[in-house]
């Protein structure tokens, strides 16, 4: 029986070089400071003081690099929110 290793070249390991580390440090810090400026223009789309968005009922919860969008009604997330996080993007 053959046992991969240096005597077989197709199976011999090979170094890699890492670029970008998905679970690194720095990835959690880049996603929350994305997801600030989406917060951001959520919270801007229905205007500027809190009785409006209190009005809107909007509201964002965020876990980990995730994030989703609430509101009174699927008019007030399509015409104000969508059309403002789509200009951000």
């Amino acid at each position: 029986m053959d046992r991969p290793g240096p005597s077989d070249p197709r199976k011999a390991l090979m170094p890699t070089k890492v670029i970008f580390c998905v679970h690194g440090v720095i990835s959690p810090v880049i996603a929350n400071m994305a997801l600030d400026g989406l917060e951001a223009a959520v919270d801007a789309s229905v205007g500027t003081f809190t009785l409006t968005r209190r009005k809107a009922q909007l509201n964002v919860v965020r876990y980990v690099d995730d994030f989703v969008v609430t509101g009174v009604s699927k008019d007030v997330l399509e015409s104000s929110v969508s059309s403002r996080l789509k200009r951000r993007i």
